[in-house]
């Protein structure tokens, strides 16, 4: 998970790994490094951060303390990979003793697993974040909602699927039920009429474009304009529209009329029709659920000095307008694909519902109904049918009710008595579990077939599905949901860069910012590169804004109509998640570009190892502080690190964002020589944006920071230290370097994902 462990320690990965541990206490030579480099401050003569290491080397491991001696000795394995112990003024070790040391600790945590047992952890009951809801629904409704409808989520370890932060309020309650209704009933219309239906507005119920305008049996316009009514129809489809007019003529011309749809002119005709003999002028039409159709008048002409009086003035006469339809037969929609083998056409309205119900619970709930609660929902289909609605209606209110149901909108994984020791989840729980991590969405019918069966119990069986589960266009949820929220891409919606110094910023290029990201990030994962291509990649996927604004202009004409283009970009910039606008402007202040920031998201994303928050008044510049410049910026930061307590945290962090200094807060490379040099806390340099990537990508760190954020987005929890160890042995089993793949399969195969620990009375059921 740390930096330095990477670079000076990946020759001596397996020194140790296979030394015999005496489980009375520390290795002798781990006791003799803490005892050189560690005992003065942490055992002997005081015990800074509360860490008696001492102690720690002599102390047996015993299941009573297992956790906490695993805790501390894992963060001992992690400041000495950071370099950030012994401090700087203290001698410090030679390479190749940390690296023993760091070995040592490694394999005594393997001793130390042991005494922590088998306890995969439990999950806190989660509700369905509102990007997990509207994928439901469309997967399971076919109805598209916009997930800004509800409140936004609150986030706990950088997500927002943590079961601790989801809250369910009175106006996540009052929007849900809007949305359930409103779903209910575009997922189950009324069927269309054995024979199509008609609209009829007859002329006093038009409405003219033109000031007055004669009424009667028929509106007239004495000049261009229109005459037009809006319709409420059964559904989008085509119909056919039927437009009575007449004219008066004059000119050289007939009387034009155009048929309208919303603004959209639909046909055009020529009026020789008069008022004896009105004309039908029809047309057919797609049209939307509601629309606005118009008649309109558009060659008028007045000859007041014809001789002839009927000539003089050319006027359209409108005397009604009917819309007939549905022609076109429905496309089923997806809840009623999935209905219709369930449907009877005949028996008692709760007879024929409960089959229904019973499918939807099924694949809603994402387990089987109880009897008693498909007999619940049965009653309420039958009990609307009663009251006068058709039986269509009745399964729209089972529907709603199904949506705003907790079993629905939370994923509970119930059991059926209390248990004393660490159970494996059923089939229904691990699908669940499954398609909320890979698809961000309920599971498909393949997954709960397995389910059924509990044939998901075998890894071997839940390995397959999760690689047909990858194969699925769903699965770019991994790259819109949960990379999104790993690297903080959302954060571009409320960007907003000073106008002033950095111009060119809009929305549209903060989606196609946005956008780029993602596509890497799908493009690395669907085509089984490794991991580290994520920062070394030396191509870009970009559209015709994106082009621009980096100053790809050769690749603008090629990314045209809104299409992502990839672009080999033979070192013009740098292509991985470092030299992306989206990742460059999200780490920047409004007016200036922000070192910091861009180094604490570095150890946040790239290596799980976040720095503490600042102390209080530490964390700004001085008033008078000089930042117009790149050069200003070095010298500020140079002068806070002079102070020590700052520069603890500032040693790791600064280095890591002033490697970035070439880029401004909008990502376009700046002009000039800027200097973008400096030195790690393990001694290395790294000299730009280049040589920072190569040397975050060697080794394991950067997997091993990927997977930590992968199991939080799976699990909805920290790791424990339990965890952690098992997530070093699952990085141990992968090749070397892993796949992006090979990361998102191995968290599946976990103990805390197949698994939960003992439950209490008040969660059985």
């Amino acid at each position: 998970m740390r930096l330095a462990s990477s670079i000076l320690f990946a020759a001596l990965a397996t020194t140790f790994a296979s030394r015999a541990q005496d489980l009375r206490g520390a290795p002798a030579e781990l006791a003799a490094f803490v005892r050189e480099h560690c005992a003065r401050c942490h055992g002997e003569e005081e015990t800074e951060a509360d860490l008696d290491l001492v102690r720690l080397v002599r102390a047996a491991p015993d299941a009573a303390d297992a956790a906490e001696r695993a805790a501390d000795w894992l963060d001992v394995r992690d400041v000495l990979s950071d370099c950030a112990m012994p401090p700087e003024e203290e001698p410090q070790p030679e390479p190749a003793a940390r690296a023993n040391a760091i070995e040592q600790v490694r394999t005594l945590l393997a001793a130390l697993k042991t005494g922590l047992g088998d306890d995969p952890g439990r999950v806190t009951m989660r509700r369905l974040s509102r990007v997990e809801l509207a994928n439901s629904i469309r997967d399971l409704c076919g109805v598209a909602i916009d997930p800004g409808e509800l409140p936004a989520d609150d986030l706990a370890y950088g997500f927002d699927n943590v079961g601790d932060a989801l809250t369910l309020s009175p106006l996540h309650l009052e929007k849900l039920a809007a949305i359930a209704e409103r779903v209910a009933a575009t997922a189950l219309p009324e069927p269309d009429p054995a024979t199509p239906g008609a609209l009829r507005f007859l002329a006093d119920q038009l409405t003219s474009s033109l000031d007055g305008g004669a009424r009667g049996e028929s509106l007239g316009l004495y000049t261009n304009g229109v005459a037009s009514c809006r319709a409420a129809l059964p559904r989008a489809g085509r119909y056919r529209v039927a437009v009575t007019a007449w004219a008066t003529q004059a000119g050289d011309e007939l009387a034009r009329l155009v048929v309208r749809a919303d603004d959209r002119a639909v046909d055009r005709f020529e009026v020789a029709a008069t008022r004896q003999e009105p004309g039908v002028f029809t047309v057919e039409v797609d049209l939307p659920a509601v629309v606005t159709l118009g008649a309109a008048f558009v060659n008028d002409h007045w000859d007041p000095q014809n001789q002839d009086a009927s000539r003089r003035d050319r006027n359209l006469y409108v005397q009604g307008i009917e819309i007939a339809g549905p022609l076109d037969p429905r496309e089923p929609t997806i809840a009623e694909r999935w209905l219709a083998p369930f449907e009877p056409s005949r028996g008692t309205p709760f007879a024929r519902a409960r089959p229904v119900v019973r499918e939807l619970l099924r694949r809603a709930w994402r387990r089987p109904g109880k009897a008693k609660e498909v007999d619940r929902l049965a009653r309420l289909a039958a009990d609307t049918t009663s009251s006068g609605d058709t039986f269509r209606g009745g399964l729209r209110a089972a529907l709603a009710a199904a949506l705003v149901s907790p079993s629905f909108l939370f994923r509970v994984e119930p059991q059926a008595r209390p248990a004393s020791a660490p159970v494996d989840l059923d089939g229904w729980a691990l699908a669940t579990r499954l398609s909320y991590y890979l698809w961000s969405s309920l599971p498909d019918d393949a997954l709960l077939a397995r389910a059924k069966g509990d044939a998901l119990r075998d890894p071997a069986a839940l390995l397959a599905e999760s690689r047909r589960m990858l194969l699925d266009p769903r699965a770019d949820a991994l790259a819109t949901n949960f990379a999104a929220q790993w690297l903080e891409l959302r954060k571009l919606d409320n960007l907003a860069p000073d106008p002033d110094r950095f111009p060119g910023y809009t929305k549209e290029l903060g989606h196609a910012m946005r956008r780029e990201t993602e596509l890497l990030v799908r493009d690395v994962l669907r085509t089984r590169r490794p991991v580290r291509d994520l920062l070394l990649a030396d191509h870009a996927f970009v559209d015709a804004t994106l082009a621009r604004h980096y100053g790809l202009d050769d690749v603008a004409p090629d990314a045209t109509n809104g299409d992502f283009v990839r672009v080999e970009l033979s070192g013009r910039r740098l292509g991985g998640l470092l030299g992306q606008g989206s990742i460059l402007a999200i780490t920047s202040h409004p007016t200036r570009t922000s070192p910091v920031r861009r180094g604490r998201w570095i150890l946040d994303a790239m290596l799980a190892d976040p720095p503490p928050p600042p102390a209080p008044g530490a964390d700004s510049f001085p008033p008078q502080a000089r930042l117009d410049t790149p050069a200003d910026m070095r010298a500020q930061l140079a002068r806070h690190r002079e102070d020590a307590a700052c520069a603890v945290c500032h040693d790791r962090i600064d280095p890591l964002g002033l490697a970035l200094e070439g880029y401004d807060p909008l990502g376009r490379t700046r002009v000039g020589d800027i200097d973008v040099a400096g030195r790690l806390p393990d001694g290395r340099s790294v000299d730009g944006p280049e040589m920072l990537c190569q040397v975050l990508a060697q080794g394991r760190a950067f997997p091993r920071a990927v997977l930590h954020k992968l199991f939080v987005f799976a699990l909805g929890r920290e790791p424990r230290p339990a965890d952690a160890i098992a997530l070093d042995d699952a990085l141990a089993a992968l090749p070397d370097p892993p796949t992006l793949e090979d990361l998102v399969l191995a968290v599946p195969k976990l103990s805390a994902f197949r698994r939960r620990g003992p439950a209490s009375n008040q969660e059985s059921r």
